[in-house]
């Protein structure tokens, strides 16, 4: 692989072209496809007029509103999503140290979503009391998962373990 060595100042970075590559023409390929799907709908747009929309510079005010306050939320919203689950699964196999972990295998998903259902149905609650039961009951999993496992983290870091 053709890898080299960038410096700057203290820093150093490892300089590998072809996963750059790749990055920059997935990067490139969100962009054309974000900019195709603000032009379907209802209300169809050709590629010129929605960025023509995006840069306020189209003469159609109602495709710049429909554009600008409807469907580039959604596809912002799309994007950003999307990339926090990417990152959230990278993370979690880094941790687990398995690149077939996933939180639904473990059952943080599961425990996440029984306290969300126990809180609904037991309790009249809304939208942020029910998060807030997911993540607590998702948190609980995670901890007993972590002590049904001899501790990981803890175990490792102290020599501790609770049936020792």
């Amino acid at each position: 692989m053709n890898t080299s060595v960038v410096r700057w100042g203290a820093c150093s970075f490892l300089w590998r072209p072809r996963p750059l590559a790749v990055g920059m023409a997935l990067v490139v390929l969100a962009l054309v496809l974000g900019v195709l799907l603000l032009g379907t709908g209802t209300l169809s747009l050709s590629p010129a007029e929605v960025l023509d929309s995006l840069l306020g510079t189209g003469s159609n005010p109602a495709a710049e509103r429909i554009v600008q306050r409807v469907r580039l939320p959604r596809v912002l919203t799309a994007i950003f999503v999307g990339a926090s689950l990417g990152m959230a699964g990278a993370i979690f196999q880094s941790i687990s140290r398995n690149a077939l972990g996933s939180p639904d295998v473990i059952g943080f998903t599961t425990g996440a979503a029984s306290g969300a259902i126990a809180l609904i149905v037991l309790g009249d609650a809304g939208p942020l009391w029910t998060s807030l039961a997911a993540v607590l009951s998702g948190m609980a999993t995670a901890a007993v998962v972590l002590a049904l496992s001899g501790g990981g983290v803890l175990a490792a870091a102290t020599g501790w373990c609770w049936w020792a």
